[in-house]
């Protein structure tokens, strides 16, 4: 007969406090043997390193059969504490047939808080013929593999950006908007399933604006693609204008399972932007995790030890409230087109919608020059009257400002544009260029152009300052980012 240590199960990580972990498997082979084979009793050795002996326990050695079912074999004596060599005396010696192989499986307990790793392999083997009682020599081969025991999980948090994810650019929202996606993470565990006992989420705004209790509200934990909430809660805390959190707990699990090793879950948040008196227009917030130590804690599924977390996912972000959407696109050119040198020749045309219902106030253009042009350069912006036509233009405003065409505020010019009305704004040149010179004018970040409404127009307390009929909500953004084509100068 011939007996080894097989190659399975690979060496890997266990976490501490797993019961009945499979350390090696171990082959009995009576392929040769001229008659069926008696064993009596085995021997195992565990090679360690750090950790001891004792951290392991309860020992117990599995025979499966050919239907696949497992059977424990019973010792006459006890192998509840692992040592460098643990001896099996079956209490029913186990018989292999003759041109039969067995496999056994050896299992332990793996002692809560313990750590090293440990290399079991069958050391000897005690056998006789079953029929003659012969003594059956079998010098066992392999060496095993390491089993490294960790003391608890780990977790990693991971951002998730995109579609139906955190928002990795600023944008706009209309008040009173519900069910929008502000924050997506992706929860990965290792070492073993774990149990999630806490989620706080943070909920910062810049120092431009800030958030406010009824800013957001109606707080939705999706897990994976499922169509109903884990968790929800009604609104948050807030501690001051910069900052408020969402916190979630259980005793056991917030979620219905454990999150496995092999399949990490995605968490998404939802929420509803407050309605009309609620929230603040001009706040704006993005959401993250804050600290790993108290914001996110998760215990191991077996071990119920603390998991270890690692990741701070933040939304990069920002969500802007306004009280409908106004919004700026690129009219002229659409294609790439040439001007003349002198001063006053149109290098862009971008339209100005306001699709709300009540009118507002543009207060602030800004745009930015992707061409190469003198550094002399300096332009004038040009508006039409309100719901007019692109050709119908006074003057606005001027700047000095090169490459930056910040025309900074135009509240003197009182660009009002009603509901559902327009205007446009031409960009001309206000100095001669150099030949060749080209221009290509953009609004390239969100709130290059600001818009203000008044509350008596909007008909509600839009700034939070308890009047409805006194008041406005400045700095508000114009939603869009257009570019228009490339204009170049030409003798």
């Amino acid at each position: 007969m011939s007996a080894k240590t097989l190659s399975l199960p690979v060496a890997q990580s266990i976490v501490a406090g797993t019961t009945g972990f499979e350390f090696a498997k171990l082959e009995l082979n009576a392929n040769t043997s001229g008659e069926d084979v008696r064993v009596s009793s085995l021997i195992v050795s565990d090679t360690i390193s750090g950790g001891a002996l004792t951290n392991l326990g309860n020992l117990q050695l599995y025979s499966t059969n050919a239907a696949g079912v497992a059977t424990q074999l019973t010792t006459s004596n006890s192998t509840a504490t692992n040592a460098a060599s643990t001896t099996f005396t079956l209490t029913n010696a186990l018989v292999i047939p003759k041109g039969t192989t067995v496999t056994l499986s050896l299992r332990a307990d793996v002692v809560t808080g313990t750590s090293g790793s440990h290399t079991f392999n069958l050391h000897s083997v005690s056998a006789t013929g079953k029929d003659t009682g012969a003594t059956v020599t079998a010098t066992p081969s392999g060496a095993g593999q390491a089993m490294t025991v960790q003391s608890g999980p780990t977790v990693a948090l991971s951002l998730l950006t995109g579609t139906n994810a955190s928002p990795s650019v600023n944008k706009t929202v209309n008040i009173g908007t519900n069910d929008g996606t502000y924050f997506a993470f992706k929860v990965t565990p290792s070492n073993e399933a774990i149990k999630v006992r806490t989620i706080i989420l943070s909920a910062t705004s810049s120092a431009a604006a800030g958030i406010k209790v009824k800013d957001v509200k109606n707080i939705r934990l999706y897990r994976n693609s499922e169509a109903t909430p884990f968790q929800t809660l009604s609104e948050m805390t807030c501690a001051d204008a910069t900052g408020c959190t969402a916190t979630f707990t259980a005793t056991d699990n917030l979620l219905s399972e454990a999150v496995s090793t092999a399949a990490p879950v995605t968490i998404t948040v939802k929420a509803d932007v407050g309605g009309q008196g609620e929230a603040k227009l001009g706040d704006n917030f993005k959401f993250y995790i804050r600290a790993t130590s108290t914001d996110f804690l998760a215990v191991g599924n077996t071990s119920a030890a603390s998991a270890v977390i690692s990741g701070t996912p933040t939304a990069s972000g920002l969500t802007y409230i306004t009280p409908f959407s106004v919004k700026v696109t690129s009219e002229y050119p659409t294609a790439a087109a040439t001007v003349g040198l002198s001063a006053g020749s149109k290098v862009a045309v971008f339209k100005v919608s306001n699709l709300g219902t009540a009118p507002i106030t543009l207060t602030n253009v800004k745009f930015t020059d992707g061409g190469a042009s003198t550094s002399t350069m300096t332009y004038k912006l040009w508006s039409s009257v309100d719901g007019g036509s692109n050709t119908d233009a006074t003057v606005a405003a001027s700047t000095t400002v090169a490459n930056t065409v910040d025309f900074a505020s135009i509240t003197t010019n009182s660009l009002t544009i009603n509901g559902g009305s327009w205007r446009f704004l031409t960009v001309k040149t206000n100095a001669t260029a150099v030949n060749y010179d080209t221009f290509q004018m953009s609004a390239s970040t969100l709130g290059d152009l600001k818009f203000t409404a008044a509350d008596s127009d909007l008909g509600y307390d839009g700034n939070s300052d308890g009047s409805s009929s006194t008041g406005s909500s400045t700095g508000l953004y114009v939603d869009g980012q257009p570019t228009v084509e490339m204009i170049t100068a030409r003798s």
